[in-house]
């Protein structure tokens, strides 16, 4: 640990990793409590939304070693904290309310 906090680069990095889970967990908290709750959506419409960031995280785990390869590592590594950023973004703009219909119900309901 002494070498990855005194080294100029490794630091830095370790430093962005922490606030970064940091972040993360208390986002997915409130999001959890968010959607179920406020919005009061239905569970199997929180665990879409979970499944569709799971299939990004797969899908960015997949082409970020030739990512890596092609822009260099430190690129990579930025552009992946900028892109996890986006997600977030179209989801406090959407206009999604408890109303709002995710499926449409069917006729006579």
């Amino acid at each position: 640990m002494r070498f990855t906090y005194r080294h100029p680069t490794l630091r830095p990095l370790a430093l962005s990793v922490h606030v970064w889970f940091l972040g993360n967990s208390i986002v997915m908290t409130v999001f959890a409590v968010y959607v179920l709750r406020e919005l009061a959506l239905p569970a199997w419409a929180f665990g879409v939304a979970l499944t569709a960031a799971g299939i990004g995280g797969f899908a960015g785990a997949l082409i970020a070693p030739s990512l890596g390869a092609r822009w260099g590592a430190g690129r990579a590594i930025l552009c992946g904290r900028t892109l996890v950023v986006v997600p977030w973004l179209v989801l406090g703009f959407a206009p999604l309310t408890a109303e709002t219909d995710v499926v449409p119900s069917p006729p006579g309901c």
